[in-house]
């Protein structure tokens, strides 16, 4: 029986070992076959900046044909936006949002084009790695590898080792493996991927490097650390495997997927605002029982450095180079900054918008019960607006508008109000505006205005105010 088991994990572990290198294998066709596609790339660029030159060039040509954004007004704009007795409102304001739009319009257009032909590779690289042959498999192809994976624990592994190692999205054999399963699959995306583990791993390794004192550069602290190890690098990614999970679960369009992502969202919150109160404990404790000399301290770094560099000769594990040590720890410096709450906020919210209408019931209860506002309740707020315009309720309205009155991101919350799209909200956006036009920064101006435009409203008379008083 022990024997059976031992032959078990150790298939099991070469099957592991399999999966690494084929999914590292799709990074190394993606970039090969990027760098081939990159002078079409460029080549749709040019033609593409081009064609947003001759396009906004035409719109400007039709508006100042109209009299609404004439070089004449532009340039007695510049010269005396003050004084308003000759100069009428509409040439500051058309000014201000025409030099505005004509960003965006450019911008979009040439995110537009970047999407589409990443999207074109993307299709390009998965079709030729699902199905190219393994040698040590018999011939397989990729896709029937993954394919045969019947083990519900296996494949999830897998899927958190492509959340780290892939660096596009995971491929989508992997994802259909997953949903044959059915809720038993689902159900172990939620208690295996939105672990918090996964966000405690990575806060670890980042507050280690961070503990480095005056005497410490932060290599040697990352080095000096007693459970370095080839597992650090895991570590310092593994924050992208609830991230992963959350994308998983945007497809399961289920109220009970939705309950789970905003669940983690505010775990999340929670673990980071606990793990910065302890760095402050820390801090404040080192500060008052600070003993022995930085020389002291290095020497101990050294003598911690040179065990992990003999780690194998009492663990057996493989050598450690100077080269390894200095690839992991260039891996941490570029992964340290990723795992910003605004990345999770931004999955969170495509993930519930996937969702849909089931989603809408667990914002609501959550949103709705909410007295104190934090930062990641912007990004539900944007998925219920942009779930809800196609289900309004009284109920959503008033939930919305509580929040404007509440969050602290005002742009946002307008923005959220103008997208759920219920005209009532204008005299609550124009009344803020109002309140605060002597200190008001043109941004906000700006999206206020586009979002009472939007809801059916106009925002002229605080706009003449605003460039008449020379508030910017």
């Amino acid at each position: 029986m022990e024997h059976a088991q031992e032959n078990g994990q150790r298939d099991r572990e070469l099957l592991l070992a399999k999966a690494r290198e084929i999914l590292e294998s799709y990074n190394a066709i993606f970039y090969k076959t990027f760098e081939k596609l990159l002078a079409d790339l460029k080549r749709d660029f040019k033609e593409g900046y081009e064609k947003g030159k001759k396009k906004i060039l035409k719109h400007h040509k039709k508006r100042s044909k109209n009299g609404k954004y004439s070089k004449q007004s532009l340039d007695h704009a510049h010269s005396d936006h003050h004084c308003h007795d000759h100069v009428h409102y509409h040439d500051h304001d058309d000014h201000f949002h025409g030099d505005m739009e004509e960003k965006g319009e450019l911008e979009e257009f040439y995110h537009e084009i970047l999407i589409k032909k990443m999207h074109e590779v993307k299709e390009t690289v998965y079709n030729i790695w699902k199905q190219s042959p393994i040698d040590e498999l018999e011939g397989k192809s990729v896709e029937e590898f993954f394919n045969g994976i019947d083990d519900l624990d296996l494949l999830i592994e897998i899927l958190s080792i492509a959340a780290v190692k892939v660096s596009e999205d995971i491929p989508e054999i992997l994802v259909k493996k997953l949903y044959t399963f059915g809720e038993k699959g689902i159900d172990k995306v939620i208690d295996s991927m939105l672990n918090e583990s996964h966000i405690k791993s990575f806060l670890l390794r980042q507050n280690s490097l961070s503990k480095g004192n005056s005497g410490d550069s932060s290599r040697e602290t990352y080095l000096s650390d007693s459970n370095y190890n080839y597992d650090n690098i895991t570590n310092v990614t593994s924050y992208l495997i609830p991230l992963e999970g959350i994308k998983i679960l945007g497809a399961w369009k289920t109220e009970k997927s939705a309950n789970s992502i905003i669940d983690f969202m505010d775990r999340l919150h929670d673990l980071i605002k606990q793990n910065e109160s302890d760095k402050g404990s820390e801090a404040d404790a080192g500060n008052k029982g600070k003993t022995g000399s930085i020389a002291k301290k290095n020497i101990e770094a050294s003598r911690n450095y040179e065990d992990n560099r003999n780690y194998e000769n009492n663990e057996g594990s493989e050598d450690i180079s100077d080269s390894d040590v200095d690839e992991e720890f260039e891996e941490f410096e570029e992964f340290k900054g990723f795992a910003d709450p605004a990345l999770f906020g931004e999955s969170a919210r495509d993930a519930l918008i996937s969702i849909g209408e089931p989603a809408i019931r667990p914002l609501l209860d959550l949103l709705t019960k909410t007295e104190e506002y934090n930062d990641y309740h912007e990004y539900l707020a944007m998925a219920l607006a942009n779930i809800a315009k196609d289900y309004k309720s009284e109920e959503i309205y008033k939930c919305l508008r509580k929040m404007f009155r509440k969050h602290n991101n005002k742009i946002v919350m307008a923005d959220c109000l103008a997208h759920y799209g219920d005209g009532r909200a204008i005299p609550a956006l124009r009344g803020y505006i109002e309140k605060n036009i002597d200190n008001v920064d043109p941004d906000t101006l700006y999206s206020f205005g586009l979002a009472i435009k939007e809801l059916g409203g106009s925002m002229d008379d605080f706009v003449k105010d605003y460039f008449q008083k020379g508030i910017y």
